[in-house]
C-alpha cells in the first residue's frame, strides 16, 4: 500500500520544510500501470481510482517521487498508450465495467500551447481547450449511471454516445479543481454487461397498456461500485406515439419541411440552412403509395389528407420519390414520367416519350412504361423496356422556374437494380472519386447491378466507369475492383450521352460478361449510403430474400488508390412477393436519443441494421403485439411466442414536433408513427442498465414485470465497520485458566440489502437493509401456498471462518404500498411508492445457499442439506416438511412441476420427484460421474425431458432419465447425452420459452449467464432435423476458415471427460455462417451434407438460430 503521510524529515540548519502531502491511500494490490511520458506514468488501483507518479528532483537535486489522485474510473482490468496518433491516448480496458479510450491533456502545458492533429475527429486539436478537458459530468438519465468518473463525474450509459459527441464539440465542463496534473476527455467507450451472476426473464415492463406478447431478460451485471442491473430485449422495439387504420400502404416518403421556400439558384445547391440536411428540419408532407394511388398527408400538429387539393402527383402509383433543388421541391416518378412539386403548385414534368428517349413518341405504343427509378438530388435516374435515362432537375437562370431534362444512360439499361448517392464535399467517398478521376467537381455516383450478378460503378453525369467487381449477386464476402488489374488504362471506357464511345471496348467487356456463369439468383435492389462523412456502405436484396451489405475500404495510398468493398453483415430472409419488392432497403440517420444511424429493411420479418463501429448489427423489428380481444369466445389465445410479428410493408424517417427524430412504418392494416427508445443497440441484444452502485447477486421479478427485486452487496467505509469484539474474560480455577464462550468473529467490510428496482424507470425505489455482517445469496419471489400475494424469499448466510459453524436464515418479504400517513419525503418515501415489509425469518443451522419454489413449497439448499419447507399464512410461519442430503452441497436447484434438479458441488446432479401427499423427495436417478456442478436448468420437448449441467470448467453435460435403458442400470443412472465446451464459464441457468414445435408441442429451453458476459441459448430440437444439420455442421467445420485456429470440431470438445456420445450438441455460431463464402459455395456445402438446395439447408438453420430460438422475448 502506498500511503505518504508527514513523518520526521531531517534537515540541515536553515532549509527549508519538507512539502505538504496528501494524506490518501491507495492499494496497490492488482494495479495497473500505463506510462505516459518517460518520467511520468498513471496507477490503475483495483478500486478505480486513478494516480499520476512523477519522477523529479527536489530543491537539493535528489530523487523525488511525486504523487497525486488525478480521478476514477471504471474497475480496470489493464491499460496501455497508443501511440502514433498525434495525441496521448489512453485505453481502459475493465472486465467489470465500460472500457474507455481516454486522450490525456498536461494543464500546465497543452492548454497554453494546442497542436494539431489528434485523433478522434478530423477537427479536433491535440491541446483543447479548457472546456474540452477534463472530467465527464452529466445527469445519469434513467439511473443509468456506469461505473466511476474520471476527474468526478459519471457516465451515463443510456445517454453514453450522446455525452461523448458533447464532449467532442467541446461542451464538457472543465475541471476546475487545479489539484491534478492531467485531465482526460473521453474519446470512445465500449459497453460491457460483464460478468453476468444471474438471470432471469419477465414481461417487458416497457410495453403500452393493452399490449404484451414481448418478454426481456434482466440480468445482475457488474462488481463494485460498476454494478447494475441490464435489461436486455431482442430487436429494436419502436415506442409507438400514434397509430390509424391504413391498409394497403406499400411505400412512403417524407418531404422536406422546406418544401415551397424557394428555389435555389442550381439544382445541385442545397437551400434554406446552408450545408443542414433536411432531417435536420420537422417533414411537411408524407407521400405514401397505395399500389393503385397516391396520397398525401400533411404532417404538423395533427396529420390531414390533402390529396385532393395538393399538387402532388396522385392519380397514379409512385416509384420513387425524394427531395430536389435543396428541399424546395418534391420529385415523384411514376409509370408514365415525372413531376416536381411544391406545396402549392406543379414546378415541372415529363412525360414518358420524354423520361425515356429513344422509343416511340407515346410510350403505351410500344409496350415500354418506368419500371424503377432513384432519386438523388438534382438527378433522377428511370427505367424501363431495356432503356434507361438520366435526369437532373435544375433551376432557370432567367425566370427561376424549374426544368428537367433527360439523357439516355446506355450503360445501365439492363440493369437489374440501380442506386445514386451523392457524395458531400469532405466525405470520404468525394475525395476517393476525385482522386480516381481527377476531377473534384464530381459529387454523384451511381451503383448498377448487372444481369450477370456483377456491380458496376460510374461517376455521374459522364458515366465514367470507376469499379467494375463479378459475383455481387453470389453475396462474396470481398468485392475487389476488377479495373485495377494490370491493363486496366485499357478496360477503363466512358460512356457518354450518345453511347459507348470505343465499341470494341463495350464488345471486349460484352463478351467477358457473357462468359461469367449466370447467378442462380439476380440483384432486385440496391442501396448506397453513408454516415458522418465515413465510408460509404452498398446494400443489396437478391430474389431469394438474401439480405447483404458491404462496407468501401480503399487500398494503398497512390493517384488512383483501390476501391474495394468487404461484407459485413448477411441475414437470410424470405423472399418479397413481386407486390411489394420495390423499395425494401431505407436508410436513416440520426434517429432517436442518442442518435442511431443504419438501414430498414421492410418485409414479413424487417429487419433494423444499426452502425456501430463501421458495422452493421442486425436487429429484428418487434413492436409490442396487441392482445387479441376474447370476447364472446371461450377459445385459448395463442402464447406470445406463437403469435405472428406483423411484417412491415414501408418504412421512412419522419422528423415532426411530435415526434422528433422519429419514424413512420406501415403494417399490413395500420400506419404507425413512433419513436426509437434508448438503448445500446451496439449489443447483440439492445440493452439498457440501472446504475446499482453495487454488485448485484441475485434478482427475481415480480409478477408483472414492472418491479424486481435485487440483493446486492456493498463494501462498508472504514469508518462505518463496528468495532472488534472484547477479547474473553479469563477465570482462574486453580491450575487451570478457562475462557468465557470465545466470541464469534463476522466478517463487518461488506453489506447486503434487498432493492427494489422499477423495471421502466430504472429506479430504485426502496431498500430493505440485512442485518449486520449478513451476506445475502439469492433471491426468489414466490406464491407459497396458501398465500393470496407472492413473497420475496431471501436466503442469508453468516461466514465466520473455518473453524466456527455458519448459520443463515430464510427471509420473507411482502411488497406493499404505502399509504396516506406513511409517508416519508425526507426518505424518499411517498404515497403509492412500494416498499418490502418482514413477514418471517427462520434461522438455518446452516449457509443458505438458494431458494425455490416448489408446488406452493418453498425449497431451500442449506449446506448439504436441501428441505422443503411449508408457509403458513395464519400462523406466519414456515415449517420444515422434508429434506434430502447431498453429498457435499448443492450448488443451484432448478425446479419443474415436481421435478428436481439437484448440482451437487462436488458428485454432479441428483433428480429427485417430490411428493405432495406424502411430504417427501424421493430419489429417481443421479449422475455418477465426479463433476464439479455450478448450475443446471431442464430442456423440455413435449413430453421429453433432460437436464443440462455446468461445471467449472466452462463445459455442459446433457443428461436423460432413461430407465428403459440397459446403461441406465435400471434407472438408477442418468444417461449422458452430449457434451461440449460452452467457451465461457456459466454461473447460472433460467429457462427460456420457445416456440411449439411443428407437433405444437411445448418446449423449453435454458438461458445461460456467463461470467465473460455473454448469453448462451440452449434448446432442444427434432432428431430428424438434427441429422441433417450435423451433417452440415461437419461439412461447415472442414469447409470454412476459422478464427485464431479455434476449429470447432476441437474448441468445442471438453476439456474433461472427452469420450464420444451417441447425440452431439450442435453449434449454432457455425450453422450460421452458411453463406460466409457466398451463396454458390453454401448451395454446395448443402448439397454435400444431403440437402436439395441451398434455401432448405438455410430454413433448417434459421429454425435453429438465435432469433428463432429466442422468438417468445
Amino acid at each position: 500500500a502506498w500511503a505518504p503521510t508527514r513523518g520526521s524529515h531531517w534537515a540541515p540548519r536553515g532549509a527549508a520544510g519538507p512539502p505538504e502531502r496528501a494524506g490518501f491511500s491507495m492499494e496497490l494490490d492488482a494495479a495497473h500501470v500505463a506510462w505516459v511520458e518517460r518520467d511520468r506514468c498513471l496507477l490503475f488501483a483495483k478500486t478505480g481510482d486513478i494516480a499520476t507518479v512523477s519522477l523529479g528532483r527536489d530543491g537539493r537535486g535528489q530523487p523525488r517521487l511525486t504523487v497525486r489522485r488525478v480521478g476514477a474510473a471504471p474497475l480496470s482490468a489493464g491499460a496501455c498508450v497508443l501511440s502514433g496518433h498525434g495525441a496521448r491516448l489512453l485505453f481502459m480496458s475493465s472486465r467489470l465495467g465500460d472500457s474507455l479510450l481516454v486522450q490525456c491533456y498536461d494543464k500546465t502545458k497543452d492548454s497554453a500551447t494546442p497542436a494539431k492533429g489528434a485523433a478522434g475527429d478530423g477537427g479536433e486539436t491535440d491541446g483543447a481547450p479548457s472546456a474540452k478537458r477534463a472530467r465527464l459530468n452529466g445527469d445519469a438519465g434513467d439511473g443509468d449511471e456506469e461505473g466511476g468518473d474520471l476527474g468526478g463525474g459519471a457516465l451515463a450509459a443510456d445517454n453514453e454516445e450522446q455525452a461523448l459527441a458533447e464532449m467532442l464539440k467541446g461542451t464538457g465542463s472543465a475541471d476546475g479543481t487545479g489539484a491534478a496534473e492531467l485531465s482526460f476527455l473521453v474519446r470512445d467507450s465500449m459497453l460491457s454487461v460483464a460478468p453476468l451472476r444471474h438471470v432471469a426473464v419477465c414481461p417487458d415492463a416497457c410495453a403500452p397498456e393493452g399490449a404484451d406478447g414481448r418478454q426481456v431478460v434482466i440480468a445482475c451485471a457488474g462488481h463494485g461500485k460498476n454494478g447494475a442491473l441490464a435489461v436486455l430485449q431482442r430487436g429494436v422495439r419502436p415506442t409507438a406515439i400514434t397509430e390509424v387504420g391504413l391498409p394497403g400502404v406499400a411505400a412512403i416518403w417524407a418531404a422536406s419541411g422546406r418544401l415551397g421556400s424557394g428555389l435555389g439558384s442550381s439544382g445541385g445547391e442545397q437551400g434554406g440552412k446552408g450545408d443542414a440536411p433536411a432531417s435536420a428540419e420537422h417533414h411537411s408532407h408524407l407521400v405514401m403509395d397505395m399500389g393503385g394511388h397516391t396520397i398525401v398527408l400533411a404532417t404538423g400538429e395533427e396529420m390531414e389528407e390533402i390529396s385532393d387539393s395538393s399538387p402532388f402527383f396522385t392519380e397514379g402509383s409512385t416509384l420513387a420519390a425524394g427531395d430536389v433543388l435543396g428541399g424546395a421541391a418534391f420529385l415523384q416518378v411514376h409509370a408514365g414520367g415525372v413531376q416536381a412539386a411544391s406545396s402549392r403548385e406543379i414546378l415541372c414534368n415529363a412525360s414518358l416519350a420524354k423520361a425515356l428517349p429513344g422509343g416511340a413518341e407515346d410510350g403505351a405504343e410500344d409496350g415500354v412504361k418506368i419500371e424503377t427509378a432513384s432519386v438523388a438530388d438534382p438527378f433522377v435516374l428511370v427505367a424501363g423496356g431495356g432503356r434507361a435515362a438520366l435526369g437532373r432537375v435544375a433551376t432557370d437562370k432567367n425566370d427561376g422556374s424549374a426544368t428537367v431534362d433527360f439523357k439516355a444512360a446506355p450503360a445501365v439499361a439492363d440493369a437489374t437494380a440501380t442506386a445514386i448517392f451523392r457524395a458531400d464535399r469532405g466525405t470520404w467517398l468525394r475525395s476517393w472519386v476525385a482522386a480516381a478521376t481527377g476531377d473534384d467537381s464530381v459529387e454523384h455516383v451511381c451503383a448498377a447491378a448487372t444481369p450477370q450478378g456483377a456491380l458496376r460503378v460510374y461517376a455521374l453525369p459522364a458515366w465514367r466507369l470507376l469499379f467494375e467487381a463479378a459475383q455481387l449477386a453470389d453475396a462474396a464476402p470481398l468485392l475487389s475492383n476488377a479495373l485495377a488489374d494490370d491493363g486496366a488504362e485499357a478496360r477503363v471506357h466512358e460512356r457518354t450521352d450518345e453511347g459507348i464511345a470505343d465499341e470494341a471496348v463495350a464488345a471486349a467487356a460484352a463478351a467477358a460478361s457473357v462468359a461469367l456463369d449466370k447467378p442462380d439468383h439476380d440483384v432486385v435492389e440496391l442501396s448506397l449510403f453513408a454516415f458522418e462523412r465515413k465510408q460509404p456502405f452498398l446494400a443489396l436484396r437478391l430474389s431469394d430474400g438474401t439480405l447483404a451489405a458491404y462496407r468501401a475500404f480503399s487500398g494503398a495510398s497512390g493517384e488512383r488508390p483501390p476501391l474495394g468493398f468487404r461484407r459485413v453483415a448477411l441475414v437470410a430472409l424470405p423472399a418479397q412477393p413481386a407486390a411489394q419488392a420495390s423499395r425494401t432497403l431505407v436508410p436513416f440517420a440520426r434517429m432517436g436519443s442518442p442518435p442511431q444511424n443504419g438501414l430498414f429493411v421492410c418485409g414479413p420479418e424487417a429487419q433494423w441494421l444499426v452502425e456501430h463501429r463501421g458495422l452493421l448489427t442486425p436487429h429484428q423489428h418487434t413492436p409490442f403485439l396487441t392482445t387479441p380481444s376474447s370476447e364472446g369466445s371461450e377459445q385459448e389465445q395463442p402464447a406470445a411466442a406463437d403469435r405472428p410479428t406483423p411484417g412491415v410493408l414501408a418504412f421512412a424517417p419522419f422528423n415532426n414536433v411530435n415526434c422528433p427524430a422519429g419514424m413512420v412504418f406501415a403494417e399490413a392494416l395500420n400506419l404507425v408513427v413512433a419513436s426509437l427508445p434508448p438503448r445500446a443497440y451496439g449489443l447483440d441484444m439492445p440493452a439498457r442498465k440501472a446504475a446499482l452502485r453495487q454488485t448485484p447477486i441475485s434478482v427475481s421479478p415480480l409478477p408483472g414485470g414492472k418491479l424486481a427485486a435485487v440483493v446486492c452487496s456493498s463494501t462498508v467505509p472504514p469508518e462505518r465497520r463496528p468495532p472488534p469484539p472484547p477479547p474473553p474474560v479469563q477465570h482462574k480455577m486453580g491450575e487451570r485458566t478457562e475462557y468465557d464462550e470465545r466470541p464469534v468473529l463476522f466478517d463487518p467490510s461488506e453489506e447486503h440489502c434487498v432493492a427494489l428496482v422499477d423495471l421502466t424507470t430504472l429506479q430504485q425505489k426502496f431498500t430493505f437493509a440485512l442485518e449486520p455482517c449478513e451476506q445475502a445469496t439469492d433471491v426468489e419471489v414466490a406464491l407459497l401456498g396458501g398465500d393470496t400475494e407472492p413473497l420475496v424469499c431471501v436466503s442469508t448466510a453468516y461466514l465466520p471462518g473455518e473453524d466456527v459453524q455458519a448459520k443463515g436464515r430464510i427471509v420473507l418479504l411482502r411488497v406493499l404500498t404505502i399509504q396516506d400517513g406513511q409517508d416519508n419525503p425526507d426518505a424518499g418515501l411517498h404515497v403509492g411508492a412500494p416498499y418490502l415489509h418482514l413477514v418471517c425469518a427462520r434461522e438455518v443451522r446452516s449457509a443458505v445457499v438458494c431458494v425455490k419454489e416448489l408446488a406452493g413449497n418453498l425449497i431451500a439448499s442449506a449446506g448439504a442439506k436441501v428441505t422443503v419447507h411449508q408457509w403458513q399464512p395464519a400462523e406466519s410461519t414456515l415449517n420444515q416438511v422434508s429434506f434430502f442430503d447431498l453429498p457435499t452441497g448443492a450448488a443451484a436447484v432448478a425446479v419443474v412441476k415436481n421435478f428436481v434438479l439437484l448440482c451437487d458441488a462436488l458428485k454432479s446432479c441428483y433428480f429427485i420427484r417430490w411428493k405432495e401427499e406424502k411430504k417427501e423427495m424421493g430419489l429417481l436417478s443421479k449422475d455418477f460421474d465426479k463433476v464439479d456442478a455450478v448450475t443446471g436448468e431442464f430442456l423440455i420437448d413435449g413430453s421429453a425431458l433432460a437436464m443440462l449441467e455446468c461445471d467449472v470448467w466452462g463445459d455442459a453435460l446433457l443428461l436423460a432419465y432413461m430407465p428403459q435403458s440397459a446403461q441406465s442400470w435400471q434407472g438408477q443412472r442418468l444417461i449422458p447425452r452430449g457434451r461440449c465446451h460452452l467457451g465461457a464459464h456459466a454461473l447460472h441457468a433460467c429457462r427460456l420459452p420457445l416456440p411449439k414445435g411443428a407437433s405444437g408441442k411445448s418446449r423449453l429451453g435454458a438461458l445461460l449467464a456467463t461470467r465473460e458476459g455473454a448469453l448462451l441459448a440452449v434448446a432442444p430440437i427434432a432428431e430428424e432435423a438434427h441429422k441433417r444439420l450435423l451433417r452440415l455442421h461437419g461439412e461447415l467445420c472442414d469447409q470454412l476458415r476459422h478464427p485464431l485456429g479455434l476449429h470447432p470440431r476441437a474448441f468445442r470438445a471438453p476439456r474433461r471427460l472427452r469420450q464420444r456420445l451417441a447425440t452431439e450438441i450442435l453449434d449454432a455460431d457455425t450453422l450460421a455462417r452458411l453463406d460466409e463464402r457466398g451463396a454458390r459455395a453454401a448451395g454446395d456445402a448443402a448439397a454435400s451434407a444431403g440437402f436439395q438446395d441451398r434455401s432448405g439447408a438455410l430454413a433448417e438453420v434459421r429454425q435453429v438460430s438465435p432469433a428463432a430460438l429466442a422468438a417468445a422475448l
